[in-house]
């Protein structure tokens, strides 16, 4: 036993020591966990901003001047007034996603009641920004119809009142998931990616026949590279979420971070587990590349990281309720968003474990094949 743990210390050394010697990876790593973050935080959102909007005014009134002046930064931007035949090519070349067309005597029909009619043309190959903001330009001229009226206190005279609370996260701030979510997504990346680039770098580079003669077992080659590659990804993962997640970007992080440390080793011990198991089946780093990639679009997409999986079809739900990415996505939500504990986790924490145990043995049984291919 004694001896089994001093080879594992051994071979974990040697693997830290190529690690850290591969500048490339060194260099996506910080990039990953870092720059990629802070983008995805800042960049992702799924709020209008910065909308442009066009506007066709027939009519001049003080009406629809007032609402045009509604639509306000960081929503919209100032809309600009374009002629009707600059209408289609302008959205046909993505220069405006709304054009806002007032009719002529719109106000006064308005005052008359005549039911005037406001177009609204939208881009809607802007999938994100035309549905919200669409909405968003209906509340916006709603408003200030109550208010020409001098029925903006509508509400107060209703029977009823709306008493909206909002958990977890009370300004609506979709770079807070979006950014925890990239970093979900980067731990995938990097668990394939760094253990299988590892085995493969043993046998482009001849080293495997190194290994087959020092008195060491597949079992402690296998734990390793797992071990070696996954505290690096554990301890970026770690200083990611902390150092720019939280006191960086201010993402709150209100459960356990000892609770986060456990999920997210169990996690990268399964995904390491896989990684090495498909670097077992490609010959070569380019072929590992192309057979990985499509794992880590489709367990992303599928997890609730990129879309609840609640949207997704009856069908798609039950297969990727069988994914340890679905139930690592579902574990980083509950804890850092709702302050979960071990008992609202317990079982997503069970699955990934047992994949995880899973995935190493068929990946300690296909490294054996390996390298008695190179006896």
């Amino acid at each position: 036993m004694k001896q089994t743990v001093m080879n594992i210390l051994s071979l974990c050394y040697k693997e830290l020591k190529s690690l850290l010697s591969d500048i490339p990876l060194l260099f996506m790593i910080v990039v990953l966990f870092t720059i990629v973050v802070v983008s995805v935080f800042e960049q992702v959102t799924s709020e209008v901003k910065n909308a442009t909007v066009a506007v066709i005014d027939e009519d001049h009134s003080k009406l629809s001047y007032d609402m045009l002046d509604a639509l306000n930064p960081p929503q919209f931007k100032k809309p600009q007034v374009i002629h009707p035949d600059e209408v289609m090519p302008a959205l046909d070349k993505a220069e405006y996603i709304f054009v806002v067309n007032f009719p002529k005597d719109f106000q006064t029909d308005i005052s008359k009641f005549d039911n005037p009619k406001i177009q609204l043309l939208v881009d809607a190959t802007a999938m994100t920004q035309a549905g919200l903001g669409t909405a968003y330009i209906q509340m916006i001229f709603t408003q200030q119809l109550l208010k020409f009226f001098n029925l903006d206190q509508l509400d107060s005279l209703l029977p009823t009142e709306e008493n909206t609370k909002i958990y977890f996260n009370e300004n609506n701030e979709s770079g807070w998931y979006s950014g925890i979510m990239q970093i979900a997504m980067n731990i995938t990346i990097l668990s394939l990616v760094l253990v299988g680039a590892a085995v493969i770098r043993e046998k482009e580079h001849g080293t495997i026949e190194h290994l087959l003669v020092m008195p060491v077992t597949v079992f402690e080659i296998g734990l390793a590279k797992i071990i070696a590659n996954g505290v690096v990804i554990l301890l970026t993962t770690m200083m990611s979420l902390y150092f720019i997640a939280h006191l960086w970007l201010g993402i709150p992080i209100n459960g356990s971070i000892f609770l986060l440390l456990i999920c997210c080793w169990a996690y990268i011990f399964a995904m390491t587990s896989l990684g090495m198991f498909i670097a077992t089946l490609a010959p070569s780093l380019p072929q590992f590349g192309l057979i990985v990639t499509p794992i880590i679009m489709i367990s992303h997409l599928t997890s609730g990281g990129a879309s609840p999986v609640e949207a997704m079809s009856p069908r798609v739900q039950t297969v990727v309720n069988f994914s340890p990415t679905t139930h690592f996505v579902y574990n980083i939500q509950d804890i850092i968003f709702r302050g979960a504990g071990l008992d609202s986790i317990a079982f997503s924490l069970l699955v990934i474990l047992v994949y995880g145990i899973i995935f190493f043995v068929i990946a300690l049984f296909r490294f054996k094949i390996m390298l008695q291919k190179f006896n």
